[in-house]
């Protein structure tokens, strides 16, 4: 089996019945990973984490599993620095919070809502924490969220050469960089739909679709289009 290739690690809190820890959440190529008292998780949503070793995180008796054996009944703060740009056109430090607040009974999450769990998201900046609602794909899309005192974030979810597909799968789960390839990737995001630009690109053998997330940012970058904003929930 591959060996997960780290995208991006983020510093975590990690909190339930037994207590809160400081860990580390790593993104990788193959969904996230993090370990929680000696015991190493992984699976593609905090909805879905499963132990490495299953037995030996059942018997330390230190989680709470579900009847699908996924962890459950707990919290997590993640905490993400980004750069944005301000209205007067200059670059600042933020940082991004994200809350996530996972049930403990998958009956009960699916009478009421169609997510897993509750989750919150929030923008650290000049002292402020401004509420961007429960996506951070949409609270950071500078097409779907106005920030007061923000004119983007620059990051990959706002770049040209990024692209982000809310159905995944195994093969594209998370947003894609075309930084490598970016002629073709323009050409064919100006003839197809962005789905279509992307399967045709990521099939091509010859071309190296990279894996990104939202809150990263390269020398690449370069803002893309707007097509008209709505104010944040």
């Amino acid at each position: 089996m591959k060996h997960p290739e780290i995208i991006k690690q983020y510093s975590v809190e990690y909190i339930d019945r037994n207590g809160a820890e400081l860990t580390t959440l790593f993104q990788t190529d193959q969904g996230f990973r993090i370990r929680i008292r000696n015991h190493m998780f992984y699976g593609h949503h905090p909805s879905d984490w499963q132990p490495e070793d299953k037995g030996g995180a059942e018997s330390a008796g230190k989680y709470t599993f579900d009847k699908d054996g996924y962890l459950t009944d707990f919290c997590l703060n993640v905490s993400a620095p980004i750069t944005v740009v301000t209205e007067e056109g200059n670059e600042a430090a933020a940082t991004v919070h994200v809350f996530c607040l996972n049930y403990p009974d998958r009956e009960t999450w699916e009478r009421f809502s169609s997510e897993r769990y509750e989750k919150e998201v929030c923008l650290e900046f000049r002292d402020k924490r401004i509420k961007l609602g429960r996506s951070l794909e949409y609270g950071l899309d500078r097409n779907y969220t106005r920030i007061p005192g923000v004119a983007y974030a620059k990051t990959c979810i706002n770049c040209v050469y990024g692209d982000y597909s809310h159905a995944g799968n195994e093969d594209n789960w998370d947003m894609l960089c075309f930084r490598n390839c970016k002629s073709e990737f323009l050409d064919y995001m100006q003839r197809f739909d962005y789905k279509k630009a992307q399967w045709k690109l990521f099939s091509d053998e010859s071309i190296e679709v990279l894996r990104t997330e939202e809150t990263s940012f390269c020398q690449d970058f370069e803002l893309k289009k707007s097509i008209g904003r709505q104010a944040a929930d």
